[in-house]
């Protein structure tokens, strides 16, 4: 939680534009008869994905698949 409240505070602006910009498309949305929410949901998590990546790096996997998953896809 302070990591990310450190990030955000140095970035304040930015993140405040970001979200009123993703709740504009949301709102867009729920006005197309509430169909619109079922193309914008998506595009928001996805560029909240995308943001979070972006400033916190990718998380690489530090445990390996364990054998028994493996052989099962090799199976299948």
């Amino acid at each position: 939680m302070e990591l990310s409240r450190k990030v955000v505070t140095k970035h304040w602006w930015k993140f405040l534009g970001f979200g009123i910009v993703l709740m504009l498309l949301l709102f867009a949305g729920v006005v197309a008869f509430f169909i619109g929410i079922f193309i914008a949901a998506p595009l928001i998590l996805t560029q909240l994905m995308y943001a979070y990546e972006d400033i916190f790096g990718s998380i690489k996997q530090t445990a390996p698949v364990p054998p028994i998953a493996a052989g099962l896809s090799a199976q299948q």
